[in-house]
């Protein structure tokens, strides 16, 4: 969790940027539409380099960026709130997961090998270093999670955020 913690916070903190970095676009988009606007009756009266066709080519040009970029935005800003979300969601399912250490201390020796077995795919022992491969899926838990949350499902995408994140740790 605790790396997930963080791979989200790192997540949130990229889509900041981003978020920031359109906004100063938009702000600048927004400078130049309001310059070039105001050079329009110059551009009428022919005192100005460009025409007016041209001149209001380029202002929806730039309108079309500006609101572009606005999309983009919101679309950040909703990741954003989707991470937060998830991020939620995430402690509730993590803190509803079964605590192994607690139930494998409580258990009888035979209990314990069958809590091992099913937990533990393989054990890779070198002269300095073991390595235990886990075969622990989400699916495993789901419907234990499902009976105690009443039959409420989580969302898929959600589930398959955790099944990610469980096998990439």
């Amino acid at each position: 969790s605790k790396e997930l913690e963080d791979m989200q916070a790192q997540q949130t903190k990229d889509i900041k940027r981003e978020i920031k970095d359109l906004e100063k676009t938009i702000k600048s988009l927004t400078a130049d539409i309001e310059t070039l606007e105001e050079k329009l009756p110059e551009a009428i009266r022919g005192e100005f380099a460009f025409s007016v066709d041209k001149l209001s080519a380029i202002i929806s040009d730039k309108e079309s960026l500006k609101k572009e970029k606005e999309i983009q935005k919101k679309s950040l800003q909703k990741q954003l709130e989707e991470i937060s979300l998830q991020s939620n969601e995430l402690m509730t399912f993590v803190e509803a997961m079964p605590k192994w250490n607690e139930i494998f201390s409580q258990a009888d020796l035979q209990t314990k090998q069958m809590i091992l077995s099913t937990l533990i795919d393989k054990i890779i022992v070198k002269d300095d270093d073991i390595t235990i491969k886990f075969k622990i899926r989400l699916d495993n838990f789901l419907d234990e999670k499902l009976l105690e949350n009443d039959g409420l499902d989580v969302p898929q995408q959600r589930l398959q955020l955790y099944d990610h994140v469980l096998h990439g740790i």
